[in-house]
């Protein structure tokens, strides 16, 4: 149902937000082990994410995108969270349609990707 509803408002469209959501997950699954959070915190999280992606992508308008460059890290470097550029890069790889879908969710709600 949520992906029926649109927001006049970037930061509370829901499109937006799950795929925010969903590049912090892609970079906490690229992280050493030692600071990655537990799996069974993560896990749950990308299954409703799936679930959202497979249903919304049944019923809305889907354009044609490219698939989005890794999320950024540079925030989290910044913060002195240890990350490795090349391993979200390879987890962003990895997860290539799934990326592309949340872009067109987000094109098809009306928005720009920036960097989501």
């Amino acid at each position: 149902m949520l992906h029926y509803f649109h927001s006049g408002t970037r930061g509370l469209a829901a499109p937006v937000a799950v795929a925010h959501l969903d590049d912090a997950l892609t970079t906490m699954t690229a992280m050493a082990p030692e600071h990655r959070p537990e799996a069974s915190a993560v896990d749950p999280l990308r299954s409703a994410v799936e679930r959202y992606l497979a249903t919304a992508a049944g019923t809305a308008w889907m354009p044609d995108v490219e698939v989005p460059a890794p999320p950024s890290t540079a925030g989290l470097r910044e913060a002195g969270v240890p990350v490795d550029d090349d391993a979200v890069r390879k987890v962003a790889e990895r997860e290539r349609e799934r990326r592309a879908c949340l872009r067109r969710l987000v094109v098809s709600d009306g928005w720009a990707w920036h960097g989501c």
